[in-house]
């Protein structure tokens, strides 16, 4: 089974499968707010569906680990597509407590399928490279999703958004398909194994683990905080959706060129120092943006700096559990760092929410300076072997 996992194929066909998640997920999250707008549901009520799907994805996620390790990462990964094709449904319905339902089953869905694609790459990645594969892998989704937004445009103005549901469920469809024959089954570890997985509870424990979560829950509380505030405060200062738009398009060229460059650093040098210069600049911006933010060269620079950076970081997190957390681990590691991810997101933007109404620059200023910690713990944790593979817990 490991040249299976060593191959061409699966990554081929993992990469594949990512193109066309971010095809539908990413267009579909955006265009639901408008379909919702559409049905005269309220700004509160349409929030409390947004906010119920990531609920239940962050409590899926603890279970995600333990069905990994029964069922092997393809199998929750295509577990988590059917799940997560309830999603496209909500198109097809007008009763808020249907649409409300499907989104948050399609939330779980979505949990789910991370937790199992995320063990499925550090499983083909051990074979070399893994800092550019996991850059590609993320990359994927991000092309997918460029390409997704003009392809729903297009189908909700020829047709209607039902239309585009069918649409989604088709696009799903094909995902499924390319996960089951492209995707060879890399569940080989011995029993014995298995049953060595460690809880949530003792991962918890770890120094190791805990480090993981630091770094990974900091920067995203701080990427949380630029993807609310930087657009309010461009559009507060200039009034100019276009200005908006272009920031938006231009973050997500330089985000992805940072990407694809920390997973090549990582391979080349290891992860340690591009880690490091990930949070530098990170804090930094912070800083810049707690000065500059009444700008408008201000916010586009620090804001495109700080979420290149974060981008950065989301690569380098599979580097950091390939490093130094054991393969038996893997499983129940990504569920609770999807959970992570979801508290910290929330955290990030409610705190930014209300600190940009005490003043402009607090927000920056607070989630640049708690980056420092994140910073000093990812030097901590690569010293432990001078930036090298299987640091002991």
């Amino acid at each position: 089974m490991q040249s299976a996992a060593s191959g061409a194929r699966p990554r081929i066909a993992l990469l594949a499968a990512q193109t066309t998640i971010g095809l539908r997920e990413i267009a579909q999250s955006a265009f639901l707010l408008l379909y919702l707008q559409a049905t005269g549901m309220s700004p509160s009520s349409i929030a409390q569906v947004v906010s119920g799907a990531q609920v239940a994805g962050m409590a899926v996620a603890f279970f995600g680990g333990m069905l990994t390790r029964r069922l092997g990462s393809k199998w929750v990964y295509i577990l988590g597509l059917v799940l997560s094709s309830a999603s496209s449904l909500v198109f097809e319905v007008g009763n808020i407590w249907i649409i409300a339902a499907a989104w948050i089953i399609g939330g779980a869905g979505a949990a789910l399928y991370n937790i199992g694609s995320s063990g499925y790459l550090t499983r083909i990645g051990q074979a070399g490279g893994f800092g550019t594969l996991s850059a590609l892998y993320i990359l994927s989704s991000t092309i997918g999703g460029a390409l997704g937004h003009p392809l729903a445009s297009g189908i909700i103005t020829t047709w209607s958004y039902a239309g585009y549901g069918l649409a989604m469920l088709a696009m799903v469809s094909v995902t499924i398909g390319i996960a089951v024959v492209g995707m060879p089954n890399l569940r080989d570890l011995p029993s014995a194994t298995v049953v060595a997985s460690r809880s949530i509870a003792a991962l918890l424990r770890s120094r190791t683990i805990a480090a993981i979560i630091v770094m990974r829950g900091l920067a995203t509380v701080n990427y949380g905080a630029m993807l609310l505030v930087v657009p309010l405060l461009l559009n507060s200062l200039t009034h100019d959706t276009g200005l908006v738009a272009l920031y938006g398009s231009a973050t997500m060229v330089v985000a992805s060129l940072a990407q694809f460059g920390a997973g090549r650093a990582a391979d080349r040098w290891g992860a340690r120092w591009p880690t490091l210069v990930s949070f530098v600049v990170m804090i930094g911006c912070g800083v810049f943006l707690a000065v500059y933010h009444t700008t408008v060269i201000g916010l586009f620079v620090g804001g495109i700096g700080s979420i290149a950076a974060a981008w950065a970081l989301a690569t380098l997190m599979f580097v950091w559990v390939a490093d130094g957390v054991p393969q038996t681990d893997h499983a129940t590691l990504f569920g609770l760092l999807y959970a992570v991810w979801s508290i910290s997101m929330i955290v990030g933007s409610v705190s930014a929410g209300s600190l940009v109404e005490l003043s402009g620059g607090l927000p920056f200023l607070v989630v640049g300076l708690s980056t420092i910690f994140a910073a000093v713990v990812g030097w901590r944790y690569y010293a432990v072997n001078g930036g090298g593979r299987t640091l002991s817990t």
